[in-house]
């Protein structure tokens, strides 16, 4: 393998899919180790320089000294005691360099290299000179001048460990007080994304806070005004939802492909099983719903299919598992909706895994939908039963019960059976009130009983009516408001 080839597979961090807070975090101690550096390299330097002013001058105050001293003995041509006092001059100061002293003419009358030999050897660190050039004056007039050329190596800046510790340590403290109030300005922010994603999901239930401070207020204030107008539309749009929903189940039983109110009663039996789960109130209105209108997606299968007495091909079987699956799609766009349409779609699922359309198994299936399945059944035997002959409430759960771990959730099944028994369906209906325009019954109001079927079968219509008249009482509105 190449290394152009290692290159290229070699994986690469992007920096911009770490957290924002972890890169923050990185600039922030980048930031403070080259700030220390800098500080101590500046302390350093400064410290340099300070002693290079002060060694420069001490060198002026030495010349200065000296030539008041050289002064009187220039202007007595006293080369001897001028030499002694240069000489003296030379070792105070210590070090190279070399001193020279010159009379009026410009003629050397002291020069140290001439005693000392060269000042630097071959080898040795570099030096920097410090300079200082006084004119002797000696009675008002200048008689010579001092030059000092004092050699000191060149001092290198030795990096100080202790002030870069402490001046790191100090700006980490700052960055631990920075990181601290960036996390409390992200968390702040990252309130106002998530409310942000939950509007544009459609799941925003709790009010908007906007009691935060500064730009983060106005922009919670700002994000409560959009979640506000936004709920009311998306609440506008359920409930219109909800309403052609029910209006087409309505259709679905007015076409006696259901039990008429079948719908209805399913509903009202798995509010009661919710209740005595202890749900909260917000499940137990989404199951109610959803048993309200699990049979929508009938309104998608052809009518012949659904009436169909005899025995179902695979084509046509497979068809009809289809409607669970087509009664969510409806609901499924709506946001306020999707846990019912979750329902929807599966309350044919069985417990032991053999329902449709997932083939979903004991709690993996949704609770609302074991629900419905146990209180769809239910109501099928107890007003349709076999061949159009209801169950009581006792037959049809000795009846269910065999499908109890398979079909049902076994749990659900015995929690459903001591609520009903609590409570029984009346074995008998009670006598129902139709009121229809003109007196005329728009849809059955119920399955036909067995006696219904022999008096349909033996009795013409006027015989019939007659013999329903104690079990059906017909309202009819003519129109002016009055009831006949």
């Amino acid at each position: 393998m190449t290394p152009a080839t290692m290159d290229a597979s070699a994986p690469r961090i992007n920096l911009r899919q770490l957290p924002l807070g972890f890169r923050l975090l990185t600039v922030m101690l980048g930031a403070a180790a080259v700030v220390s550096v800098l500080v101590t390299v500046e302390v350093g330097d400064r410290g340099i320089r300070e002693r290079e002013a002060a060694r420069h001058h001490e060198v002026q105050r030495a010349a200065h000294a000296l030539a008041e001293r050289a002064a009187q003995h220039l202007a007595a041509d006293d080369d001897l005691r001028l030499a002694l006092v240069a000489a003296a001059a030379k070792d105070a100061l210590g070090g190279g360099g070399r001193l020279a002293i010159t009379d009026a003419r410009g003629r050397t009358r002291f020069d140290s290299s001439t005693l000392d030999g060269p000042s630097v050897a071959a080898g040795d660190p570099p030096t920097a000179n410090t300079a200082a050039v006084v004119a002797c004056v000696h009675d008002g007039r200048r008689v010579g001048e001092v030059r000092v050329n004092l050699e000191v190596p060149i001092e290198a800046a030795a990096f100080a460990w202790g002030l870069f510790g402490l001046v790191f340590l100090t700006s980490l403290s700052l960055v631990c007080l920075a990181v601290a109030a960036c996390h409390h300005w992200l968390a702040r922010v990252r309130e106002v994304t998530d409310i942000v994603r939950k509007l544009a999901k459609g799941e925003m239930k709790e009010p908007v806070r906007t009691d935060a401070p500064g730009v983060v207020g106005e922009l919670q204030a700002a994000v409560a005004d959009v979640a506000h107008s936004m709920q009311a539309g998306v609440d506008g749009v359920r409930e219109s939802v909800i309403e052609l929903g029910l209006a087409l189940v309505d259709q679905v039983e007015r076409r006696d492909q259901t039990p008429a109110g079948h719908c209805e009663r399913t509903a009202k039996y798995s509010a009661m099983l919710a209740d005595r789960l202890s749900l909260r109130d917000e499940e137990k209105r989404e199951i109610e719903l959803a048993a309200r209108l699990h049979d929508i997606g009938k309104v998608a299968i052809r009518p012949a299919l659904l009436d169909k007495k005899g025995p179902l091909t695979e084509e046509e079987r497979a068809t009809l598992r289809q409607h669970p699956d087509r009664g969510a799609s409806f609901f499924a766009s709506v946001p306020r909706l999707r846990e019912v349409a979750l329902i929807i779609r599966h309350h044919h699922e069985k417990y032991d895994g053999s329902g449709y359309p997932d083939g979903l198994r004991g709690e993996r299936i949704p609770l609302g939908a074991r629900i419905i399945a146990l209180t769809d059944a239910y109501d099928v035997l107890t007003s349709r039963g076999f061949e159009g002959t209801p169950l009581s409430w006792a037959q049809a759960f000795e009846h269910m019960r065999t499908d109890r771990g398979e079909h049902f959730d076994p749990w659900l099944f015995d929690v459903f059976h001591d609520a009903i028994r609590s409570a029984p369906t009346p074995d008998q209906p009670v006598r129902m009130v139709v009121i229809s325009p003109q007196g005329v019954v728009p849809y059955k109001a119920a399955e036909p009983s067995a006696m219904e079927r022999e008096l349909d079968a033996s009795l013409d219509e006027q015989e019939i009516l007659e013999a329903m008249a104690h079990d059906l009482e017909l309202m009819g509105d003519d129109g002016d408001g009055r009831e006949r």
